[in-house]
C-alpha cells in the first residue's frame, strides 16, 4: 500500500542517517503522507481504465443519477463530480479527488447489470456522501496518525539501543526507550481510533444516501449485492 511505501522510505532515511532528530523524521513522514494525498487521483486515474463521461452524455444515458447529482450539487453548493464509468462486471463504485470541488466519482458496469435503477442511485448517493463530506481529506490525515507514531517507534528501536557506562547516556537511553513504547501505544490507539472513523464515515455516507434519496431499502439491497 502507499502507507506501506512511506514508512519504508522514512524507515531506512532514518536508520541510515541515525543522528537525524526525531522530530526531523517525523516532519519527513508527514510529508510523504501529504505527498501521497497529492498524487493518489493521479495515480487512480492512471491505474483504471474509466470511461469519462460528460453531463450530456450522463443525462442521456443515466437521467436519474445525472438529475440527482446536480440537484444534490447545488443543495451543497459544491460542484458536479466529474463522473466515470469502468466497463468491467465487478460490481462497485468510488470517488477520488483532493477536495469535494474536484470530486470524481466512478461506478462499474456491474452496477448497472446487478442494480436495479433505485439501489444504483443509492449507491451514487453514498459516494456523493463521501464527497460533501470531504472524506479525502478527513480520511488521509486521520491515517496518518498510525503511521506517524509507527514510524517514531521503529526508528527509535532500531538507532536507540546503546550501551554506555555514562550515567548521562543511560538516561538519554532509557528516555527514548520510554518514548518507543508510548510511539507504539499511540500507534495502536490510532490506528484502532482510525477504523472507528472510517466506519463513522461509512455510516454518515449511508445516511446522506438514506436521506437524500429518501430511500434506504432500496441502498441496503443494493450494498448487499457489492
Amino acid at each position: 500500500s502507499m502507507y506501506g511505501l512511506v514508512f519504508l522510505l522514512v524507515w531506512l532515511v532514518g536508520t541510515y542517517f541515525a543522528g537525524w532528530s526525531i522530530y526531523l523524521i517525523a516532519g519527513i513522514s508527514l510529508g510523504a503522507i501529504f505527498l501521497q494525498y497529492l498524487i493518489s487521483p493521479l495515480i487512480l486515474r492512471w491505474i483504471y481504465r474509466i470511461d469519462w463521461i460528460d453531463p450530456e452524455r450522463l443525462r442521456f444515458e443515466l437521467p436519474e443519477i445525472a438529475q440527482f447529482l446536480e440537484n444534490t450539487a447545488k443543495k451543497y453548493n459544491i460542484k458536479v463530480p466529474t463522473f466515470g464509468i469502468i466497463h468491467e462486471g465487478t460490481p462497485n463504485a468510488f470517488c477520488f479527488g483532493w477536495s469535494k470541488n474536484s470530486a470524481r466519482l466512478v461506478i462499474t458496469d456491474g452496477i448497472r447489470q446487478y442494480l436495479d435503477k433505485n439501489e444504483q442511485l443509492t449507491v451514487v448517493g453514498h459516494e456523493m456522501g463521501h464527497i460533501v463530506h470531504n472524506d479525502f481529506i478527513v480520511m488521509t490525515f486521520v491515517s496518518a496518525i498510525p503511521v506517524l507514531f509507527y514510524t517514531i517507534f521503529r526508528i527509535l528501536i532500531t538507532t536507540g539501543n546503546v550501551r554506555s557506562n555514562s550515567e548521562a547516556a543511560n538516561k538519554i537511553q532509557a528516555a527514548k526507550t520510554a518514548l518507543a513504547v508510548a510511539s507504539w501505544l499511540m500507534y495502536i490507539i490510532g490506528y484502532l481510533l482510525s477504523l472507528m472513523i472510517s466506519r463513522i464515515r461509512e455510516y454518515w455516507a449511508d445516511e446522506f444516501s438514506a436521506l437524500e434519496t429518501q430511500n434506504p431499502n432500496s441502498l441496503a439491497t443494493g450494498l448487499v449485492k457489492i
